[in-house]
């Protein structure tokens, strides 16, 4: 499974969406998502940004 890796700390510098962005818990779920991956026996990859993009517009 590969999901986008969210520069978070980007984001936060827009002030009227910092609070929404830092309640949504991104890091905690990627935790939890990597913990039940193992578990599981699968394998979770985290894509930047360029090839998240670069796959959709290939």
């Amino acid at each position: 499974m590969a999901l986008e890796d969210l520069a978070t700390r980007n984001m936060v510098r827009n002030h009227h969406l910092s609070k929404s962005i830092l309640d949504s818990g991104w890091n905690i779920f990627k935790q939890y998502l990597t913990y039940k991956a193992a578990s599981a026996g699968r394998e979770i990859r985290f894509v930047d940004y360029v090839e998240c993009h670069y796959a959709y517009y290939a």
